[in-house]
């Protein structure tokens, strides 16, 4: 920074700190030139520091600029995506390894909970409470507090997938648990960020790998494409858990509360992002053609037609009406609602002349009726069925678009 001054005093050297853009240098230089200052070294006086002081950085750091962009990481399909892949664990959980276990029960931990890593490594057996194997809820500690203040621990509603997951790794980890620790690492890792952020994308790329080539082995193209899937952390779940309690109506308080911050300033920024934050998830649900053709290779199995089906094939009732001949299911056994969930199922083979888009008409229909009634209750943005119907209609259009795709290539 100091190569090319005439002259090493305060003035030449506040000169050049003005026009400093590198931020991380920015402050230790200007400390090293106050340190000159207080010592009054030949050329510097304290009487500069006042000129010092009131100095800025060029590039200012909007700190909060983090809370309105957060959700593009987690979009609705990604969203739908884990919420399919932890389905279809549940079925097989007695078949996951120990680490597949561990990685299963942290993504569904930042799911649900939006927990940091420190919050995630202190977590104990102890913390998990479990009711007649129907309830399920855990103590989240602090995420972080002020000294000489002890805040009581967070007890946070499980999902009953989640609770059967974290009770399945406590049954076989039980006599390993060091210390009553839920999530601790076979080697003592005490890296939690990295840890932590291995293990949940583990996860994710094991059903992206599983739903785009089923039971083939590892190909170059298929390390192509995971090696494009977004990378998740910690503190995008953690990010996403406020944008959703704000777009659901939550106070400042309550956001406050579940995500363990000792004031409402972050949780205020929550809510201030809302509309934002709901035009950029009305982007994701289906404008982005790439997006969605990348998203239709993982979502669903391989589009065919009916006449080359010979398994079993879907049909089941959508606002009333019978839908017959979309696709086939290549699962031996499902207990998932027929039509509703298979949009989003790696098992499902629609079929390219099937009615798709009668059925993204009937969700449709079924959404504004969910509408009606919640706009009569005065709770629009407190019902989860329309967002959830939201997520299948943009399923079942990523399939109409692969279909068109597909009969405009042939």
């Amino acid at each position: 920074m100091f190569t090319g001054l005439s002259v090493f005093d305060s003035k030449n050297c506040i000169e050049r700190l003005k026009k400093l853009k590198e931020r991380d240098a920015y402050f230790a230089w200007k400390r090293l030139i106050a340190l000159c200052c207080e010592n009054e070294l030949p050329g510097f006086s304290s009487d500069d520091l006042f000129d010092l002081e009131a100095l800025q950085p060029l590039t200012p750091r909007d700190e909060w600029q983090a809370y309105y962009d957060l959700e593009l990481k987690l979009k609705p399909a990604v969203i739908r995506f884990i919420e399919m892949g932890v389905g279809r664990d549940l079925a097989i959980l007695h078949d996951r390894t120990t680490s597949e276990l561990r990685g299963l029960a942290t993504l569904v931990l930042c799911l649900e909970g939006g927990m940091r890593p420190a919050q995630l490594f202190k977590l104990k057996e102890e913390d998990f409470k479990n009711l007649h194997n129907r309830y399920f809820s855990i103590s989240i500690p602090p995420a972080k507090h002020a000294k000489r203040v002890e805040k009581a621990p967070f007890e946070l509603d499980l999902s009953p997938e989640a609770g059967t997951i974290i009770q399945a790794l406590i049954d076989r980890c039980r006599p390993d648990l060091a210390n009553g620790q839920l999530l601790r690492f076979p080697d003592g890792s005490l890296a939690m960020a990295k840890s932590f952020d291995k293990a949940l994308n583990s996860r994710l790329r094991a059903w992206a790998a599983r739903n785009f080539v089923g039971p083939m082995p590892e190909t170059a193209e298929l390390k192509d494409f995971l090696r494009h899937l977004p990378h998740l952390t910690a503190y995008d779940f953690r990010h996403h858990v406020g944008h959703s309690l704000a777009m659901s109506g939550a106070s400042a308080d309550q956001i406050a509360r579940v995500l363990g911050h000792s004031s409402t300033v972050a949780a205020r920024h929550y809510i201030a992002a809302t509309p934002e934050l709901a035009v950029i998830k009305q982007k994701a649900l289906g404008e982005n053609a790439a997006y969605q053709e990348m998203m239709g290779m993982i979502l669903t199995g391989e589009i065919g037609e009916e006449s080359d089906w010979r398994g079993r094939k879907v049909a089941g009732m959508v606002d009333n009406r019978l839908f017959t001949g979309i696709g086939g299911c290549s699962s031996s056994s499902c207990d998932f609602e027929p039509v509703r969930s298979c949009y989003g199922c790696s098992d499902f083979n629609p079929f390219l002349d099937g009615d798709h888009a009668g059925v993204r008409d009937a969700l449709r229909a079924e959404a504004a009726s969910q509408l009606a009634i919640s706009d009569a209750a005065g709770q629009t943005h407190r019902n989860p069925a329309v967002l959830q119907l939201e997520g299948v209609i943009a399923e079942v259009q990523v399939v109409i678009n692969h279909c068109k795709n597909r009969k405009g290539c042939q």
